[in-house]
């Protein structure tokens, strides 16, 4: 079997272009010439020339004076794209540098481009790279204004587009969205009976497509967010990442989420922190009206997580996790989740590992 060609990240564009000793090659063997005559070793390396072989080439090809100018011109012609070829190379590689953690996104879905860089450029749907460092830049300032946390717009933007990129994969013949479902299917709390089981959790997209919610888990990236919600054709695309790979937290990230789809309609919103008090802007009110949605429907409101940090202030531990669950009416791994972000760890229920990669 013959070995795999690794692609190249970056293809110098030098190496399309043919020197004047591969076009004199290639005009010996058109003639059926043998071009070891002119007695120069490795002649299709050589990107010059003089006079005198190139008219003694011309007198073998029986070729006269014109060749050889034309010759001659295509050397000084290679010189200056050499030069141009150059400083496009060290540019790309330059774009590849800052682009590069976009690749484990690509998956299988982009592998036709000449080079990895022509894939990424094909991911984000635009026609070179200049257009997606451009686009990264204009989005820079739009998640800025969503989010106060330190962000890698390269990452964030690769991560949405991933997920806009999954929703259309996956939701091409979804229903109408319909909220007054969503949020019935809510209430009901079939879910709660899961809450503890991995599997029930990536099974949620089939559930909520029901609805016309398209919920697409990707692997975290990092200097990202917990989760975004995006609208597509008027469905929201609930973007949820591993990040912590901790299934209370995902629960967490889903159902925040879900109380920006239902309060907040058609607003893009993205969350690189969860559960934390913000200042008094109309994005950071709308982060405290989802955080409240999900703190009602996973921890009974806000009072168990006020109760785990008064422990720890008063460095109080001899309450565990299972005690906190009890006195709050809510699933032992809600409570831990709350022990975890106070360090409270030795009373804490276990992890329950989660992970999106494939």
């Amino acid at each position: 079997m013959e070995a795999l060609v690794k692609k190249s990240t970056v293809v110098d564009p030098m190496t399309v272009i043919p020197t004047v000793g591969e076009e004199l090659k290639e005009l010996f063997e058109l003639n059926g010439k043998d071009i070891s005559v002119l007695g120069i070793k490795g002649i299709e390396c050589k990107e010059f020339l003089s006079s005198t072989v190139l008219r003694r080439a011309a007198e073998e090809l029986n070729l006269d004076e014109e060749f050889v100018r034309g010759m001659q011109d295509l050397q000084a012609d290679y010189k200056e794209k050499k030069q141009a070829s150059r400083e496009q190379y060290n540019q790309m590689k330059s774009y590849y540098r800052k682009l590069k953690k976009v690749v484990p996104l690509l998956r299988n879905d982009f592998n036709d481009g000449i080079d990895v860089l022509d894939d990424i450029v094909s991911f984000f749907g635009l026609n070179n790279e200049k257009e997606v460092i451009e686009r990264i830049g204009h989005n820079q300032a739009l998640y800025r204004s969503k989010t106060k946390s330190e962000i890698d717009e390269v990452a964030l933007s690769a991560w949405l587009r991933r997920g806009e990129l999954d929703f259309y994969n996956n939701f091409a013949n979804i229903v109408d969205y319909n909220g007054e479902q969503l949020k019935t299917w809510i209430d009901n709390r079939d879910w709660f009976q899961h809450v503890n089981n991995p599997d029930y959790f990536k099974h949620l997209p089939e559930i909520l497509q029901n609805f016309g919610v398209g919920m697409i888990m990707l692997p975290y990236m990092s200097k990202t967010v917990y989760g975004a919600v995006e609208w597509i054709y008027d469905h929201p695309a609930i973007m949820i990442s591993d990040r912590d790979q901790d299934l209370a937290t995902c629960w967490f990230t889903l159902f925040h989420e879900f109380g920006h789809v239902l309060l907040h309609e058609k607003t893009l919103t993205l969350d690189a922190v969860i559960n934390e008090s913000g200042g008094k802007t109309r994005a950071m009110q709308r982060e405290r009206e989802a955080n409240k949605f999900a703190n009602e429907y996973l921890f009974n409101g806000d009072g168990l997580r006020k109760y785990v940090f008064g422990l720890k202030v008063n460095n109080d531990k001899s309450v565990t996790t299972i005690d906190a669950a009890k006195q709050f009416n809510v699933h032992p791994m809600f409570a831990g989740y709350w022990m975890r972000k106070a360090q409270l760890t030795r009373n804490s229920f276990e992890r329950i590992p989660i992970s999106f990669s494939e």
